[in-house]
């Protein structure tokens, strides 16, 4: 079953906090096993059975079109009269 995930943090270094779906599920894996140059708010494509994750790999489009969504809600803040951006 395939599913997308967003990593929401690293934490002591070792595990990756990933949400997972549409319900966030929340899964923690070593981050050793995230794919090579992964970061915090990036997304990812899950491969998943019984609750295991046994293949990931970075979605750059989702990711880009998250990132943008996120530059683009900054940017009418900052044009909002009175904004505190």
């Amino acid at each position: 079953m395939a599913e997308k995930a967003v990593l929401d943090r690293i934490e002591d270094g070792k595990h990756a906090v990933l949400l997972i779906g549409d319900e966030e599920k929340e899964k923690i894996i070593p981050s050793s096993e995230l794919p090579e140059g992964s970061k915090e708010g990036m997304w990812f494509q899950v491969d998943l059975e019984d609750s295991k994750i046994v293949k990931i790999s970075i979605d750059q489009a989702e990711t880009k079109k998250r990132e943008k969504r996120i530059s683009d809600k900054m940017a009418k803040l900052k044009k909002k009269k009175g904004g505190k951006f």
